[in-house]
């Protein structure tokens, strides 16, 4: 069976521009020529159309983004289709105080490890200076959310939940509590995931570089991975791999 492949823009270059199919497959492979995808944050779309003698056409749509950074000049993590992933401890730095700091508990969790808040005997405090920063590259802005996935728990302390604060660079600290939602559906949930997961709102005012901190409030929090988003994730388990990242 013969076919042709047609791109609709020049950034998009095929392997093949038409073949024979001869096996049970025949593979093409496409690439972006970067010097041809014009600068910006509103990025380009294109379509590869698939012809054969057999059935109609098959398109399939394309869009590339070209960031004004590179894998030289770049630091923190990176964001890609929509979405930036981030493990726990890939912090960009940590912050404490005489009172209470954030340690990392390798192997603890559904991936690589998590962070916790210690001494375990530390009292209660949203004005700690306890911290743990990520750098973020946004190629977006506007309305963002945050998925905390952390340590399935019991409301183990009488009279309060279980507490983190979020803040995005210079904003207030918004404070959390994981167990907010506690109903036995939820603990059904948590065991039935091995975690527990708090959704969070974030406003980006613009794209660029930014910095979310996550900061101490009670210990006993466990924090394995956070995710935030700008629009909805594709269905998954434990949420998209870690995004691309760089030290500094």
């Amino acid at each position: 069976m013969k076919f042709t492949v047609q791109a609709s823009a020049p950034w998009i270059v095929a392997s093949e521009s038409a073949g024979t199919v001869n096996a049970a497959e025949e593979k093409v492979v496409l690439r972006v020529d970067w010097s041809k995808v014009p600068a910006g944050q509103d990025g380009a779309d294109g379509t590869v159309t698939v012809s054969s003698g057999e059935g109609g056409p098959m398109n399939f749509d394309l869009r590339a983004l070209r960031l004004p950074i590179t894998r030289v000049d770049t630091h923190g993590f990176v964001e890609s289709d929509g979405y930036v992933a981030m493990e726990a401890a890939d912090t960009s730095e940590r912050t404490a105080d005489d009172a209470t700091h954030w340690e990392e508990l390798p192997g603890y969790g559904e991936t690589r490890s998590a962070m916790t808040v210690f001494p375990v005997t530390a009292e209660s405090n949203t004005e700690s200076k306890a911290a743990l920063a990520y750098t973020l590259y946004l190629y977006d802005s506007g309305e963002f959310e945050m998925q905390a996935t952390l340590a399935p728990t019991l409301n183990f302390v009488p009279g309060r939940g279980l507490r983190f604060a979020v803040s995005v660079d210079d904003g207030p600290r918004t404070v959390v509590d994981e167990l907010e939602h506690n109903a036995q559906k939820d603990w059904e949930q948590a065991v039935s995931d091995g975690v527990r997961r708090v959704t969070i709102p974030l406003t980006v005012a613009k794209p660029g570089y930014h910095t979310l901190k996550i900061w101490a409030v009670d210990p006993g929090v466990v924090i394995e991975r956070i995710v935030v988003s700008h629009g909805a994730l594709r269905p998954s388990y434990m949420g998209p791999p870690e995004s691309l990242h760089f030290p500094g």
